[in-house]
Formats: structure tokens, sequence, C-alpha cells
């Protein structure tokens, strides 16, 4: 299909032939239909089929900016594109379902990614329906009527089916021309919407691949971090052990010395004592000697002092009476001399 055809298909401007004969269940009249996507081109795209359709469409160029509608202006349904700048369209999604005013309205979601896994998570994460790009009416209305034949839309009241034009109708089909310029910027719009899918992709990838690279970083440095902890207290621990056991052993070498000292100097000071008193003795008993043997020698001096007086005694009186000299003589003879004890007080 040519560009302009796509175009012609996104805006609904086929040929009158292949537009839809049969009655379409539609949704109510005047339904909110909220469009998020940061392209114009297919906002003012799906906002002309819904307004024809008798829908009132609001537009929002991102992720934030539809949040915001979708809180103030609560809408009945939502196209919500998943390349989205700033906040995609995954964590919007997620965002609308979280907060109770926006938890139950109807998403539907827009991707130029056909990949059934990417269909798979969006139904995983409450998206109710997926349309890829690009689209035509078709695909639009049949999915607004299956939400309504779900239950989650209201629908319009019944109308009448078109007529088919006859055969002697004079009025030729309409043909809506598009112009040079508008189709160029259609095909350039298709072709950024799959660049930016691409991108989108390639972001994906390169942002997973960077944090899962983040994630191993972070656990080698904490593990890094834990191993040095580690390191860091059992060196300390070891350290204060080592410290403890050389004040112990310092503690018990000054213990042993202060005794060993102790013991010395009591030694010392008993074998003072000893030889103190052990001179004391020696010189007390020398000095006894010494006073015993001067009483002895002044007594054995007085005894001699006696003896020679009275000897002298007797010579003066033998000089006086000679008849007394015989008698004395015989006294001296038997009395001890001073040599006579002498010998018998030496030891």
């Amino acid at each position: 299909m040519s560009q302009l055809g796509r175009f012609r298909r996104l805006l609904g401007l086929g040929r009158s032939e292949e537009r839809r004969q049969s009655q379409r269940l539609d949704a109510r009249k005047g339904l909110k239909v909220l469009i998020i996507d940061d392209s114009r081109t297919v906002v003012a795209a799906l906002s002309h089929m819904l307004r024809q359709s008798g829908y009132a469409p609001i537009g929002a160029g991102d992720g934030e900016q539809g949040l915001e509608l979708a809180a103030s202006e609560k809408p009945d349904l939502v196209f919500l594109d998943i390349v989205l700048p700033g906040l995609n369209g995954f964590a919007t999604l997620r965002r609308l379902r979280k907060d109770p005013r926006t938890s139950r309205i109807p998403v539907i979601m827009i991707s130029g990614n056909p990949q059934a896994t990417e269909k798979f998570y969006l139904e995983r994460i409450g998206a109710d329906d997926f349309m890829k790009k690009p689209f035509g009416r078709g695909e639009v209305f049949s999915r607004i009527e299956k939400l309504v034949r779900d239950g989650n839309l209201p629908a319009r009241k019944v109308s009448a089916p078109m007529e088919p034009s006859g055969p002697d109708s004079t009025d030729p089909p309409r043909e809506v021309r598009v112009s040079d310029d508008l189709e160029q910027k259609a095909s350039d719009q298709t072709e950024t919407d799959q660049a930016e899918v691409e991108q989108a992709q390639t972001d994906q990838a390169d942002t997973e691949k960077a944090e899962t690279e983040k994630a191993e970083t972070e656990k080698a440095e904490t593990e890094r971090a834990e191993t040095e902890r580690a390191e860091i207290e059992k060196a300390e621990t070891e350290k204060a052990e080592t410290e403890k056991a050389e004040t112990e052993k310092a503690e018990t070498e000054k213990a042993e010395t202060e005794r060993a000292e102790t013991e010395k100097a009591e030694t010392e000071k008993a074998e003072t004592e000893k030889a103190e008193t052990e001179k004391a003795e020696a010189e007390k008993a020398e000095t006894e000697k010494a006073e015993t043997e001067k009483a002895e020698t002044e007594k054995a001096e007085t005894d001699q002092t006696e003896t020679e007086k009275a000897e002298t005694d007797q010579t003066e009186t033998e000089k006086a009476d000679p008849g007394l000299a015989g008698i004395d003589k015989a006294a001296t003879e038997t009395s001890p001399t001073v040599s006579d004890i002498k010998k018998l007080s030496s030891p």
C-alpha cells in the first residue's frame, strides 16, 4: 500500500463502496475519548474519525499531560501510544491503573511494534486492547464496538442502517483528495513513528543493559566493601588480642620482677639483720669477756696488792717482833699467790 493509501486509510477517506454499510454498534454519543500520542498527525487523524462518529476527543502530547487530563476530564476511553517522550506508555498505563480515579477507564494501546511478546505484556499490565500502526477507521471502531459488547462502554441507541447508493444515482462517488504536502507529511510521520519505536526498543535494551551492569557493579562494590570491612574488623580484632596479650605478658613480667626484687630485698634484709645480730652478739661476747678478764685482773691485782701489803706488814712486824717471823712465814707459804690466782682463772 502506498503512503497516500495508508494516510487515506488512517483518516477514513477510502472509496464510498468500502465504507461500512451494515449497522454498527457504537458507544454512547458524546463519549469522551482521550488520545495520548506525541504524533500530532495521529492525534489529528484519530480525533477526526472520532468526531465524525459523535465522540468528543481530547488530545495529549505526552504521558504526564495525559495523566493530568485523565484525572481532570475523566474520559470514558483512552487511546495510549507506547513510545512517548519522558514517561512512556507502559509507565503511564501503570499509573492510570494505580489511580482510583482512572483505574477503571478502558485503555487501547497503540504501537508500531507488531511483536506478540509486546502485546502479551500489554495484556498483563492491564491494557484492554492493542492496535497496531498504521490503522484505519475499521480497526478503531471495531475495538470500540468490542468494548461496548463486553460491557466496558455504554452503547449508543440503535440507528437505521445506511442505505447503499442506487444504480440510478447521478452523483458520482465523492473522491477526497489529499495534497502532496499532506501525503509527504504522513509518509514522514510514519517513518518517524517507526524510527521512534526502534529507538525506544534500543533505548529499552540499553537501559536494561545499563541497569544490569549497574546492579552487578553495585553488587561487586558491596561485596568488596563487606570483604574490606571484614578484613578491617579481623585486623582490629587481632591487633586488640595482640595488644591484650602483650599487656598481660608485660604485667606478668612486671609482677614477677617486683616479686623477685621484693624477695631479694627481704633476703638481703634478713641476711643483714642476721649479720648485725651475729656481730652484736660477738661484740657483746667480747665485751663481756673483756669485762670478765678486766674484773679478774683487777681482782688479782687487788689480791696481789693485798698480799704485797700483807707481806710488807709482816716484814715490818718481823722487824719489830722477830718471834713472830716463823708463824707469819708458815702462813705465807700456805696462802695463794697472785700467779696462782691467774692460773686458776685462765680458761
